[in-house]
């Protein structure tokens, strides 16, 4: 019986009116859905940050001097930009063949 009595008599205490019912309901569902959309943003931002890797045996990873180098190659070309990726393997090895023939120095 003694815990019967405790329990109801925290009951009492712990009572919100419908109101208060409500509104906490509500704040828990905004709270669960920014929650949600933080959850499934933070790998969409990682990715979207993430490094170009092409690699060549002589230059290694992409940086702003490979990209500088091959917006070079294209103005040489007289061709518009268009992203390395979305290019053709042999267009691709075509760069590569022409970066290997100049050195950073070159165009500056």
């Amino acid at each position: 019986m003694p815990w019967n009595g405790v329990c109801c008599a925290l009951e009492r205490e712990v009572r919100l009116s419908f109101a208060e019912a409500t509104t906490m309901k509500r704040i828990r569902r905004y709270l669960n859905r920014f929650l949600l959309m933080a959850l499934l943003a933070v790998p969409l931002a990682a990715t979207g940050c993430a490094a170009r890797y092409y690699r060549d045996p002589y230059y290694g990873q992409w940086s702003r001097r490979e990209d500088h180098a091959y917006r070079r190659w294209q103005a040489e070309r007289h061709e518009r930009y268009r992203e390395f990726s979305k290019r053709s393997r042999e267009e691709q090895r075509e760069y590569w063949r022409w970066r290997n023939t100049h050195r950073d120095g070159d165009w500056r």
